[in-house]
């Protein structure tokens, strides 16, 4: 009986062996793990501050987007007003007044005055 009580102690010592071996192996997989884990983890914190910080300057260069496209479009429109300002006030108030002088002239009336027309520039290869 002593023989089998011997025999059943060897095998339990064998197997709180391959126990301790089995758990230490899994104890340093887990070490392991958890350091490729927490790398991964500060990795993935340092990409979401990186596009946080991307998507704001995206937003504020949006932003500054319109507001360039609103002041232009409102200085386009003053610039227009003005050209046509000019147009009907100067040029055309020039000609009435020239008309006007020149409609007593024998030398050269009105109607023998021929004021060209420029029409608007065309890009071409000059010749």
């Amino acid at each position: 009986f002593k023989g089998l009580v011997d025999e059943l102690q060897a095998e339990m010592d064998r197997n709180k062996d391959a126990w301790e071996e089995r758990r230490e192996n899994l104890n340093e997989q887990m070490d392991l793990i958890t350091g490729a884990k927490t790398e991964c983890q500060t990795t993935f914190d340092a990409s979401t501050a990186r596009r946080n910080t991307l998507t704001a300057e995206s937003d504020e260069k949006t932003y500054q987007k319109h507001e360039l496209t609103r002041e232009y479009n409102d200085v386009h429109a003053q610039c227009s007003a003005k050209i046509d300002e000019l147009l009907v006030t100067d040029v055309c108030g020039v000609r009435s007044v020239r008309n006007q002088v020149m409609l007593s002239s024998t030398v050269s009336p009105p109607e023998k005055i021929d004021d060209c027309e420029v029409s608007d520039w065309v890009a071409e290869i000059c010749s």
